[in-house]
């Protein structure tokens, strides 16, 4: 993913793409899967943002892995296509939804800014307003800042102890 700060909505929106369906769009692949998640993507930037093919295509280049128009094209024509036999591409598109009005020409980065610290100010609050929801959770709250590459570290060998546990496991058969 790019560095970038002129291309912050599309960042975001890549990488929840990429989240959802754990597929990297901006792997160069003619795999199926590949390229109907590329084409969600082309689709919300299209409909979404408005967002121009050029624009679209300055952004594969910036995010080191160019693509040309009549990739895009190619792209949002068959969209509904993809849609129709890849339930999944519905789902995520539902999942994405843009809190904004505003085509990406209007969204400004300060007001973007503003809204996302909102919208974190929010969660942290509803998040304290439930204490004790989670012995898990105040356990990690009473980590001292000192010591949490120690605590992920003892936590991840926890994880990989009971993964081989489970995986080694014999079943044995009585004979007749």
């Amino acid at each position: 993913m790019i560095k970038e700060n002129k291309w912050f909505v599309q960042n975001e929106i890549a990488e929840k793409v990429i989240e959802l369906s754990g597929i990297n769009i901006f792997e160069r692949s003619r795999k199926r899967e590949i390229v109907e998640m590329r084409s969600l993507f082309f689709y919300i930037l299209k409909n979404k943002l408005d967002m121009g093919l050029t624009e679209m295509s300055r952004y594969f280049e910036d995010s080191a892995s160019s693509i040309n128009h009549a990739t895009i094209i190619w792209a949002l024509k068959n969209y509904e296509l993809y849609k129709s036999t890849n339930k999944r591409i519905q789902e995520i598109e539902e999942m994405i939804i843009l809190k904004t009005s505003m085509n990406i020409k209007g969204i400004n980065r300060e007001t973007y800014l503003e809204l996302k610290c909102k919208e974190l100010e929010a969660e942290i609050e509803r998040l304290n307003t439930k204490p004790n929801e989670s012995k898990i959770i105040d356990l990690i709250n009473q980590v001292p800042k000192a010591r949490e590459g120690e605590f992920i570290t003892r936590i991840e060998l926890m994880i990989k102890g009971w993964e081989w546990q489970y995986r080694d496991s014999t079943t044995a058969y009585a004979g007749e």
